[in-house]
């Protein structure tokens, strides 16, 4: 795997050539000096204002090709790898067709990870479900409630043992009672909290 691109810094501030050097002054000049605080590249509000100083700057000297995909590439250190990893997924289709034509080794059964900087690791044991696991079991659970209990007091409930759950989400077969994500959505459905199974 290629390792991340550098610029020296007389180059970014005196002669930027590409809209890479426009991005990274914004990125590790601009920033510094005008915010002042910790970058986050996954804020999207940081993302733009780097992206629209590097725009400027770009514009300044006449460069093409600032985007904001590229700017995200630049900071993230993204690297287009569409080819690599078919070429990876390729190789590992014919290394098990293999294995399965000539029963030399074991086989994949479910899994494989790939971790371009230190190695591809496969196991030989398949993952399955947990006949007892709360989430991934398709057997229902019957439970008998309280009228009175509120929506609030059930999720809590679910929390406990023998559920564990760590942030459920309440859906009914008619709507959506409350849902821990997105934000927006839990803010219109937190007054639901209250309210006690007898008005669900």
């Amino acid at each position: 795997m290629s390792q991340q691109k550098r610029y020296n810094i007389c180059t970014l501030a005196e002669t930027p050539r590409v809209p890479e050097h426009c991005i990274e002054y914004a990125y590790i000049k601009l920033w510094n000096e005008e915010k002042k605080t910790k970058f986050n590249k996954d804020s999207k509000e940081d993302m733009t204002w780097v992206y629209e100083k590097a725009k400027k700057r770009a514009e300044t000297y006449g460069i093409q090709g600032v985007t904001y995909m590229l700017t995200m590439g630049v900071i993230k250190n993204i690297i287009p790898a569409v080819a690599t990893t078919n070429a990876i997924i390729a190789a590992s289709c014919v290394n098990e067709a293999i294995k399965c034509g000539t029963g030399i080794s074991a086989h994949l059964d479910n899994e494989m990870i790939y971790n371009g900087q230190t190695g591809i690791y496969g196991n030989t044991y398949q993952f399955d479900t947990s006949p007892n696991c709360y989430v991934c079991k398709t057997k229902s659970i019957e439970m008998q409630l309280n009228a009175n209990l509120k929506l609030e007091e059930f999720i809590q409930m679910l929390k406990l043992p023998p559920y564990n759950l760590k942030n459920p989400s309440i859906t009914s077969s008619l709507a959506s009672l409350y849902l821990t994500g997105p934000k927006s959505i839990e803010q219109e459905l937190k007054p639901n909290l209250q309210l006690t199974f007898k008005y669900l």
